[in-house]
C-alpha cells in the first residue's frame, strides 16, 4: 500500500512539471516571451544608447536607454531583431529559445559616415556646404612644433600664405588668405577659439609695457597650446562674412580644441627639445681694415693715421658678441577620461625657446 501512494505522488509530481511546461509555452506563445539585451559598439564595447531594436515584420520595437539596455516582447520564438544606430552597420539576431539577457555588438559603418565641417556656431556636412572650406589635416597638427597657432598654419594650407614677421621666438604671423584685400585697413583673419572671437592684436614695445620686443611684437596667440588642438578650419571666401559680418571680410580661422573621450582614464606626458643656432654670419671688416677704408676711398685723414689705426687692433665682431647657440624645451602632460554622463580633459604645458640673440627668448606656462 505504501509503496502504491509513493507510485501515485511520483505520477502527480510529472503531471504537474509537463503541466507547468505546458502553461509556460503556451504563455510564451501568447505573447508573454520578453526579451532583453544590451547594444555595445563591437570595437571599443561601449555602451549604444538610443540604438532602436526592431522586431522584424512587426511595428512592435523599443529603444536602449542610457546604459545600452532595452527590452521588447515577441508572440513566439523565434523572433529576429533588426538594431538600427547611427553610423553603424544594421544588425539582425534570430533569437529561437528563450535566454535571460542578450548582446548585440555592432560595427561601424565607414561608408555612412561623413565630414563634418564647423561652420560659425554650428557644423555642416561638407557635401552640403558650398564656402570654400579648408581642413588641416591631423596628421600636420600631430607633428608640427610650432610654438604658436598662426605658425601651425605655415605649408599646411592651399591659398594662405603665412610668413613669420621676424625670428624672436614667439613673434606673430602675417596671414594672408588669398591675398591682402586692403592698402590701408589690416589683412589679418578673424580666430574664433571654441566659439569666442579673439582679436590678434600684436602688443609692441613700448611705455606701460612689461614685455619686451627686440624687433617685432609679442604673440597673443602664442598663449594657447598647440598640442591642445583638436581641429583647425579656414573660411576663405565671402560665406565667412554673412555669419561675422565685416570682421570676417579677410578669411576666418576656427580652431577647436580637444575635449575628454568616454572610456578610461588616459595619462599623456610629451618631451621634447632642440636647438637653433644662426645659419649664416656675414664677414665684416675689422678695426683697421675700417679705417684704411676711410682713409683710401673717403680721404677721411684726421685722427687716422697709421698708428692710431694700429693702436685700434682687430676691434670686435658684434655678430659673435651677441649671437649664440639656443636651446628649447617643451614639456605636455595631459589627462582625460569619462563615462556616459560626464567627460573630462585636463592638461598643461610648460615651453621655454632661448632665441639666437642673447637676451631673447619665449616662455609660456598654461593650464
Amino acid at each position: 500500500m505504501t509503496k502504491l501512494i509513493k507510485l501515485i505522488q511520483y505520477a502527480i509530481s510529472i503531471l504537474i512539471f509537463f503541466l507547468i511546461s505546458s502553461l509556460s509555452v503556451f504563455s510564451q506563445q501568447n505573447g508573454s516571451v520578453e526579451i532583453k539585451g544590451k547594444v555595445l559598439d563591437e570595437k571599443t564595447r561601449e555602451v549604444l544608447p538610443g540604438a532602436r531594436v526592431l522586431l522584424v515584420n512587426e511595428k512592435d520595437g523599443s529603444v536602449t536607454d542610457m546604459d545600452g539596455n532595452f527590452s521588447v516582447r515577441v508572440k513566439s520564438l523565434p523572433a529576429t531583431l533588426s538594431v538600427h544606430y547611427l553610423a553603424y552597420k544594421t544588425s539582425e539576431i534570430i533569437v529561437s529559445e528563450y535566454s535571460a539577457a542578450i548582446t548585440v555588438f555592432l560595427r561601424v559603418d565607414t561608408e555612412l559616415l561623413d565630414e563634418v565641417v564647423v561652420v560659425g556656431y554650428g557644423t555642416q556636412r561638407r557635401r552640403e556646404l558650398t564656402g570654400a572650406v579648408a581642413l588641416v589635416s591631423q596628421s600636420h597638427l600631430d607633428y608640427n612644433v610650432s610654438n604658436s597657432v598662426d605658425a601651425l598654419l605655415g605649408g599646411a594650407v592651399a591659398g594662405v600664405n603665412v610668413t613669420q614677421s621676424s625670428g624672436q621666438p614667439g613673434s606673430s604671423s602675417n596671414i594672408r588668405i588669398r591675398g591682402g584685400n586692403s592698402i590701408h585697413a589690416a589683412n589679418e583673419p578673424l580666430y574664433v577659439i571654441d566659439g569666442i572671437i579673439i582679436y590678434p592684436r600684436s602688443t609692441q614695445t613700448g611705455a606701460g609695457s612689461s614685455e619686451v620686443a627686440i624687433e617685432s611684437s609679442i604673440n597673443p596667440l602664442a598663449a594657447i597650446n598647440p598640442s591642445d588642438i583638436e581641429s583647425i578650419s579656414i573660411l576663405k571666401d565671402v560665406s565667412a562674412t554673412a555669419i561675422f559680418g565685416s570682421r570676417g571680410a579677410n578669411g576666418v580661422i576656427i580652431v577647436n580644441t580637444k575635449k575628454g573621450n568616454r572610456g578610461k582614464d588616459v595619462v599623456n606626458y610629451t618631451f621634447t627639445a632642440g636647438w637653433s643656432t644662426p645659419a649664416k654670419q656675414l664677414k665684416l671688416m675689422d678695426a683697421q681694415q675700417w679705417g684704411k677704408l676711410q682713409i683710401d676711398y673717403f680721404g677721411n685723414k684726421g685722427k687716422l693715421t697709421e698708428a692710431y689705426l694700429a693702436g685700434l687692433g682687430k676691434g670686435y665682431d658684434w655678430q659673435n658678441e651677441v649671437l649664440q647657440t639656443g636651446f628649447s624645451q617643451n614639456h605636455e602632460i595631459s589627462v582625460n577620461g569619462g563615462d556616459e554622463k560626464t567627460r573630462y580633459l585636463i592638461s598643461g604645458n610648460y615651453a621655454d625657446q632661448e632665441g639666437i640673440v642673447i637676451n631673447s627668448g619665449f616662455k609660456r606656462y598654461n593650464i
